[in-house]
């Protein structure tokens, strides 16, 4: 005669068979949808670039204007310089551009949307460097990397366009100043003549060799 516990132990064990069944099979269907959807996902590539950014002070980037057209230079003497570039790279306008260039398509083959590319694009400033990060994800390895490559070079035609900009604006600026300075300089020249027939002065006085050195240099800054 079997005993209360051990009859009692034999209901428990068979409510336990009966629902660990369903149970597993539950556990077993989502396991394998997972693996499944996962299976179908395309993986996602990531391309990185690297711009490094060479500071200049104030006084050579005005009185050596144009000499460095051909190195990237950030705007100096801003709080962040970088973060100011970097969002000139994330900016429509060369979004679009690189878009353009690469002739990109979304998966319905239409033109990618501006709001799309940036969104798969990230520029940052690596902390305590004069470098930026670009990078750009994809679900196309090449593409990723073209997309990267093609985004550094907009940029980087777009920055030497506008220190050509900055360097004609600065050519004509002293251009435009440099007769009025020679005006000065021959006043001043014709006032101390004066003033030498009339004191007898022999020496050219220091003021004038000051003006005279200063016309000079202007005469070398559009030379």
């Amino acid at each position: 005669m079997e005993s209360p516990e051990s009859s009692r132990f034999e209901q428990y064990w068979w409510i336990l068979k009966r629902r660990w069944l369903p149970a597993s099979g539950i556990f077993v269907s989502v396991s394998v949808i997972m693996s499944l959807v996962a299976s179908f996902q395309k993986p996602v590539y990531v391309a990185q670039g690297l711009l490094l950014f060479k500071r200049l002070n104030t006084t050579s980037s005005v009185t050596e204007v144009g000499k460095e057209i051909g190195i990237l230079q950030p705007l100096v003497d801003q709080s962040n310089p970088l973060d100011t570039e970097a969002n000139i790279m994330m900016s429509e306008p060369l979004a679009q551009k690189t878009i353009t260039a690469l002739n990109l398509k979304d998966n319905q083959g239409k033109p990618l949307a501006i709001k799309y590319f940036l969104h798969n694009v990230s520029v940052t400033n690596i902390r305590k460097t004069d470098l930026l990060e670009v990078s750009y994800q994809s679900q196309d390895p090449k593409e990723a990397a073209a997309v990267v490559n093609q985004l550094m070079s907009i940029y980087l035609e777009n920055h030497l366009d506008f220190q050509r900009t900055e360097a004609v604006a600065a050519r004509k600026f002293i251009e435009k100043q440099l007769p009025q300075a020679e005006a000065t300089v021959s006043k001043t020249e014709a006032a101390l003549r004066q003033f030498k027939q009339e004191n007898e002065v022999i020496s050219l006085d220091a003021e004038a060799r000051s003006a005279i050195e200063v016309l000079t240099d202007l005469q070398k800054e559009i030379a």
